[in-house]
């Protein structure tokens, strides 16, 4: 099964609460309480955002975390990216030398169509478009 993993949703729903927060700074404990993630593996996805210039923290008191660019500089794939590595459908797209069956496969292109498409739909949503967005769903 192919899916993205649960780091990364705590991590694209933290930073649209955040956008939605504006320029404040915000606790760690009530960014876990508003989206009702467990402390310990979100930890680790603020961790990859700083690292990643998504989050900017500050400690002591008065500490917490805010967007460390505007929302509308944050594409979905930056987060995914940050969170998980590039998004690589198969080895040869990485090195095409590194597959035995170049040039005659007949698959590469394919791969690469959905890939590109993919990274496309991915960079074509922003953390402010969705933090705008208002959504029926819990």
């Amino acid at each position: 099964m192919f899916q993205v993993i649960r780091r990364t949703d705590y991590s694209l729903r933290a930073l649209i609460f955040l956008a939605q927060q504006g320029d404040r700074i915000i606790a760690r404990e009530e960014i876990v309480e508003a989206l009702g993630v467990p402390s310990e593996s979100f930890a680790l996805a603020l961790k990859n955002l700083a690292r990643h210039r998504l989050l900017r923290s500050f400690r002591g008191t008065g500490g917490g975390f805010q967007l460390g660019r505007p929302a509308s500089e944050i594409t979905l794939r930056h987060i995914v990216e940050a969170v998980e590595g590039q998004i690589v459908l198969n080895h040869c797209l990485i090195d095409a030398a590194s597959c035995d069956r170049q040039p005659l496969c007949n698959v590469h292109g394919v791969w690469r169509d959905v890939q590109s498409k993919l990274n496309g739909i991915l960079d074509s949503y922003t953390v402010e478009q969705l933090a705008n967005e208002t959504s029926d769903e819990g």
